[in-house]
């Protein structure tokens, strides 16, 4: 179950946004209900040949990459690779932690907002990431890797829900950030995203702070954003529009300089 409080005050700079909370007491792994709701094995547990153990051991490897990934190439690209249908989406969630109707109204408002501004939102809900990795830095990283937002304005949005971290990040292109600096990310936040994750509903405060996301651009975006007769440029190879976002705080320093 999701936490009942806030751990810490939340971390905001340079365009990015990110949120922790205190775990709730006797909180259970989920992992295997994942597998299994995924329909991708039904009995490995129980088999007790030693090819069936190592197949299962090589299951379970791919899994923990998939929910809790150490590198942005590990994470499923929903443009690319849809949960729900066909059609490409903006909602990654490969543990199948949201509900298929709390995808469905994540990705009508992702559509919503690509279909009004020329801005892109990609959604990515995981379990954690490998003990290793800098959460924000990984957000940078990711949308990055997918090239989230208008290559020309670079109106990309990057939301990372981390479950079993208990933690929130939030990551602007570099013109997103002129619309959504930390100050406006951290009001999302608190007002329209934890108090429906300290009540467990995970769905619902990704979903509202979509919509603050939405009402943000409505009020203060220029106008020049809007989507108007304008055709929805070439996507680039993981299907998005190739926006970009600062890494300079995330790169090694060089202890010369």
């Amino acid at each position: 179950q999701l936490p009942t409080m806030l751990a810490r005050r939340p971390i905001f700079r340079n365009g990015l946004a990110a949120l922790a909370w205190r775990a709730a007491p006797a909180a259970k792994p989920r992992h295997g209900s994942f597998w299994l709701r995924a329909g991708h094995a039904r009995s490995f547990c129980t088999e007790s040949s030693t090819s069936s153990t190592a197949s299962a051991a090589a299951s379970m490897d791919a899994l923990q990459d998939l929910l809790k990934p150490g590198r942005v190439h590990d994470v499923i690209n929903p443009r690319l690779v849809p949960l729900d249908g066909d059609e490409p989406s903006w909602v990654s969630d490969s543990g199948q932690q949201l509900s298929q109707a709390e995808r469905a109204e994540l990705q009508s408002l992702c559509e919503q907002l690509q279909h009004d501004w020329q801005a892109e939102v990609a959604v990515v809900v995981l379990d954690s990431l490998a003990e290793d990795v800098n959460p924000t830095g990984f957000a940078a990283a990711l949308l990055n890797f997918w090239g989230v937002g208008d290559k020309r304005l670079h109106t990309g949005v990057l939301v990372m829900l981390l479950i079993g971290q208990r933690r929130l990040e939030m990551r602007t292109g570099y013109g997103a950030a002129r619309v959504l600096p930390p100050a406006v990310l951290k009001t999302l936040q608190h007002e329209h995203m934890a108090p429906h994750l300290q009540a467990g509903r995970t769905g619902r405060a990704l979903c509202e702070g979509l919509r603050g996301i939405i009402a943000t651009l409505e009020s203060t975006a220029p106008k020049h954003w809007r989507r108007g007769t304008q055709i929805v440029g070439e996507r680039n190879r993981h299907g998005f529009g190739g926006g970009q976002t600062p890494i300079d705080e995330f790169l090694p320093k060089d202890d010369k300089m």
